[in-house]
């Protein structure tokens, strides 16, 4: 964990108090991707997040490097976020976290008696800045596992299990784009109206297409643009 210098914890304490102000905040996971990090792989980011529930002013602040997403990035945008006038300019009368361990390391770097926490298992705020940023980087933020229709723990578990034994198996590895593969599995087949399907490409990142009655409908990643070319050290506003 970086260590925060005490003169900029002691500005903080200088601060005045707004008994009204509440801030949700937290180190969340960002809604896009990282291209290349430093072993040359994609990656997705973990960023930390504060939002004033009064006036809706948030501050959000990447991690520097892969791995660098501490309790120290989010102590450090905290004391940005109210040392910045346009942003706070004040101290919190309370803060909503995501859990214990991040609300008692705050208190006890700051040494506020009068500042407390809440745990709570909806920021909705802080859900509500990621899904702003993944529009502003050109990513649609894809709805929550078990949304679809029909979707359980248990298929979740099985389709796990499935897609491992897909990639072990690397069928790219024997087929080309002018195999086709016919399911047999009736029980498949009449549930996911698929009885074909090819694989595309003779490389691990190959797409598989479905044909469903004899249409190819292949699936595509949805593009969005890179953290690291839209100023990814952090970034301040408002959420309306």
């Amino acid at each position: 964990m970086r260590p925060t210098p005490p003169l900029r914890i002691e500005r903080f304490g200088r601060l005045p108090r707004n008994s009204t102000e509440t801030w949700q905040g937290g180190i969340v996971r960002l809604p896009t991707w990282v291209e290349k990090g430093p072993d040359g792989r994609p990656y997705r980011p973990w960023a930390a997040v504060w939002v004033s529930l009064r006036t809706g002013r948030m501050h959000m602040k990447i991690e520097p490097e892969p791995g660098a997403h501490d309790l120290g990035l989010a102590l450090e945008t905290l004391l940005e976020f109210g040392t910045n006038k346009k942003l706070a300019g004040c101290r919190p009368g309370r803060l909503e976290v995501s859990d214990e361990e991040l609300g008692a390391h705050l208190l006890g770097v700051l040494g506020d008696d009068q500042l407390g926490f809440k745990v709570s298992g909806d920021l909705r705020a802080v859900r509500q800045v990621l899904v702003r940023y993944g529009e502003y980087m050109g990513a649609t933020p894809p709805p929550d596992a078990l949304e679809g229709p029909g979707v359980t723990i248990e298929r979740m578990r099985a389709f796990a299990e499935a897609a491992k034994r897909f990639y072990l198996a690397a069928p790219w590895r024997h087929l080309t784009d002018e195999d086709l593969i016919q399911v047999d599995a009736r029980a498949w087949s009449s549930l996911s109206g698929i009885s074909r399907c090819s694989a595309r490409g003779a490389r691990p990142s190959a797409w598989v297409s479905s044909r469903h009655w004899g249409t190819s409908t292949p699936s595509r990643p949805i593009p969005a643009r890179s953290p690291s070319r839209a100023g990814a050290g952090g970034r301040s506003g408002t959420v309306r």
